[in-house]
């Protein structure tokens, strides 16, 4: 007998992040087993793909015994080692092309299942990359998952969906990720690669298993400059390998404010963090839409406001903050694009004004906000606008008390995307002094006439858009059916020719 022991202790851990990446709603059978192998130096393998990636693990010890490869059906494995102690070995063995035997010990006997599957040659090719690996270190792992965490999971802006490790600038390397509201960029750090790529997200490369398996070590290859890269992140024991995001990421250098624009500064403090986040989600909300808290800036002071749908009054909290500069200002933003920068540890906060980008940083880290709309108070609240609101009172117990008042300050910022095709906003429309003679009644007419215009336009965009994402969500659809098509085919043509080999 030729066969092969998996420790359970080992195991259990090893499927869940082969899970990961294992596709169980593929309509190839091939596609919903583990392939295991024994090699000759008797180290064993467990290798699950999705025809787009793989991940393979390796166990800790080598065993004994010759060469072996056979394909394992994942959910029966996974079955079977639920009802397995830690202590215990899982036996699997080949018994011919197309069936395979698990065993595993109860009391003093084994129980067996014969299950059939697929031939090993049937299961798809693993890309081997050669050439030098390039070390990943802590601070540019970090860099990767912040950068995935703030990529699109949008399907039909596809060149967003994951980090762009950007080389394009020799002195300067860096990570970017955005869904068109935030963008985070790192520059701490210098890579040894020859061309930018596109690391698609993937939650195998956030799981807890892999990040603790040692130190990243990462290996590209492609065959010619122009062609997308096949992409290798391996640790001690495990070997995650995917095809990068093919296509052209937009500029992202031009939508980063200047630092000479920057009118507001102040910074949170760091102990006082965990502080702020708990007060951010305590904060009411008024618009479901876009989750928005304001955040003002006056007399060297920074408060958090927000309301409730019904309430008429905005409720202001103030947060500490340190080397406050600037103001006064009132802006919006989205409450969890917030709390993410500042989990992130971006505690630096650059502002221009109340409908330019917030800039949130720390060392070589930053993230830019686009604000969002606010509505303004309805007209009938108490006039408190032009007399100094009472000050919040704090304690060394917790977040400075709630203070109610009327906000003066109209926010007409609209939650613009950062990114679009061609990487840059409309320009947002500034008020302008009349010194004209023009009588007043005029005046509001041709006010009135240009709302309603605006408005127009504004139906008229967002009929477009919402046209432009039906369509293309459609021709995805139609380009994973014909990838769906072409490895189906692809099977069968492997199929056939192993069935032009045999002998009747």
């Amino acid at each position: 007998m030729n066969s092969i022991a998996l420790p359970v202790a080992e195991l259990k851990p090893a499927l869940v992040g082969l899970g990961k990446v294992l596709n169980k709603q593929s309509s190839l059978p091939v596609l919903s087993t583990i392939k295991v192998e024994r090699t000759t130096d008797g180290w064993i393998t467990l290798t699950v793909t999705d025809l787009d990636t793989f991940a393979t693990v390796r166990l800790e010890q080598p065993t004994n015994g010759t060469p072996e490869v056979l394909l394992v059906p994942y959910d029966a494995l996974a079955k079977t080692v639920k009802s397995c102690g830690k202590d215990e070995q899982i036996l699997v063995e080949r018994l011919d092309d197309t069936t395979v035997s698990i065993r595993h010990a109860i009391g003093h006997q084994f129980a067996e299942q014969k299950i059939e599957t697929g031939k090993p040659e049937e299961f798809p090719l693993i890309p081997r990359i050669k050439g030098e690996a390039i070390p990943l270190p802590e601070a540019l792992r970090l860099s990767l998952h912040q950068a995935i965490d703030c990529s699109s999971t949008d399907e039909t802006r596809y060149v967003l969906n994951g980090a762009y490790l950007d080389v394009s600038d020799e002195k300067y390397h860096h990570v970017v990720g955005t869904d068109g509201r935030h963008l985070y960029s790192s520059n701490s750090f210098s890579v040894a690669l020859q061309k930018s790529l596109i690391l698609r997200s993937h939650r195998f490369l956030k799981w807890k298993e892999f990040n603790q398996d040692g130190e990243w070590q990462l290996k590209t290859a492609r065959l010619n400059y122009a062609q997308a890269a096949d992409i290798q992140i391996s640790t001690r024991r495990w070997r995650f390998i995917t095809r990068e995001i093919d296509g052209n990421y937009p500029n992202w250098r031009q939508v980063i404010p200047r630092g000479d624009e920057m009118k507001i500064h102040f910074d949170l403090q760091a102990e006082a963090i965990e502080q702020v986040l708990q007060t951010i989600q305590r904060m009411p909300s008024h618009d479901s839409v876009n989750a928005s808290i304001g955040i003002e800036v006056e007399g060297g002071k920074v408060r958090l406001l927000g309301k409730s749908q019904t309430a008429e009054y905005w409720t202001k909290v103030e947060v500490p903050a340190i080397d406050v500069i600037g103001g006064p200002l009132i802006t919006f933003l989205n409450r969890e694009i917030l709390t993410k920068a500042l989990k992130f540890g971006l505690a630096a906060v650059d502002l221009i004004d109340a409908m330019s980008p917030l800039v949130f940083s720390s060392g070589g880290r930053r993230m830019i906000v686009m604000p969002v709309r606010a509505e303004v108070p309805p007209p009938s609240a108490p006039s408190t606008a032009g007399s100094e609101p009472t000050e919040p009172s704090s304690d060394e117990h917790g977040p400075a008390q709630e203070n109610q008042q009327p906000i003066a300050t109209a926010h007409t910022a609209d939650a613009t995307h950062i990114l679009d095709s061609s990487m840059k906003d409309e320009p947002a429309a500034t008020g302008s002094t009349d010194h004209s003679t023009t009588p007043p009644s005029q005046k509001g007419a041709k006010l009135d006439e240009a709302l309603e215009l605006i408005d127009s336009l504004k139906d008229f965009l967002q009929d477009g858009l919402t046209g432009l994402k039906d369509l293309g969500s459609k021709l995805k659809l139609l380009q994973r059916e014909q990838r769906t098509t072409e490895r189906e085919f692809q099977s069968v043509r492997t199929t056939l020719r192993s069935l032009q080999n045999v002998k009747l």
